[in-house]
């Protein structure tokens, strides 16, 4: 039986792009939202590759809840389109996310709350916007 996975993660602003950007794994992903409120949400992810997971996840802040299927359908809705950035450091994923908008963000996750809270920003993030929810995702649509 499946259960939600605790997940711990901080969101910055991106000053610049760091010198090992290359690197990452690049993801097109397009994201809608079926239902959301300010602690809960129902989305839909399509990967690039044609892959599709529908997500709940809950939580606000740095700790967020979420449990994901993959599914063979989509929506008609309107999505948020992105490009992803991933690279994994350790015990921690960091996500750089590009949108149409240009806006950049970088989130830093892991299943360790301790490593996340202790995380020392890296000279190219920028200001800390984890709890601002004008960042959230589910509000840029």
């Amino acid at each position: 039986m499946r259960r939600f996975k605790k997940e711990c993660e901080r969101k910055f602003l991106i000053k610049y792009l760091p010198d090992d950007f290359e690197k990452y794994l690049k993801q097109e992903v397009s994201q809608c939202y079926l239902f959301f409120n300010r602690w809960f949400c129902i989305r839909i992810r399509k990967y690039d590759d044609s892959r599709k997971y529908l997500d709940f996840k809950f939580g606000s802040g740095k700790i967020k809840f979420k449990i994901g299927f993959k599914v063979n359908f989509w929506t008609n809705k309107k999505c948020l389109k992105k490009t992803r950035y991933k690279k994994r450091i350790g015990d921690i994923l960091i996500v750089i996310d590009i949108f149409e908008s240009r806006l950049m963000l970088v989130e830093i996750e892991s299943s360790k709350c301790d490593v996340i809270n202790n995380f020392k920003k890296l000279d190219w993030f920028g200001d800390e916007v984890t709890n601002n929810e004008k960042y959230r995702n589910r509000f840029m649509i």
